[in-house]
């Protein structure tokens, strides 16, 4: 049985293709490898190639100044990550159909 503090939703700035990556920052629900089980929900925009695209990401989405931490997660098979991808500019094109 999983205990409350060992499962973990949160967001990230990106998804990096190339290796796994998830990169967050400070402006985030933490994500932590030592949680059991993390849900992230994720914009699919926020997939970039590689990790030189997530951080030039960083630096133009927070152009007046980088939160005080970015952290790279790289998975491995100890953990449990559910991912949701949300693609809102097709749900809006749905909804307002």
């Amino acid at each position: 049985q999983l205990l409350p503090d060992s499962v973990l939703i949160g967001s990230c700035e990106n998804l990096v293709a190339r290796t796994g990556a998830i990169v967050y920052s400070s402006k985030q629900n933490y994500l932590s490898a030592s949680t059991n089980v993390q849900i992230i929900v994720a914009d699919i925009s926020s997939v970039v190639e590689d990790l030189k695209d997530a951080l030039y990401a960083l630096k133009v989405r927070y152009s007046g100044g980088l939160p005080s931490s970015v952290n790279i997660l790289q998975l491995n098979n100890s953990n449990q990550v559910y991912l949701f991808l949300i693609d809102n500019n097709n749900f809006l094109k749905v909804s307002e159909a």
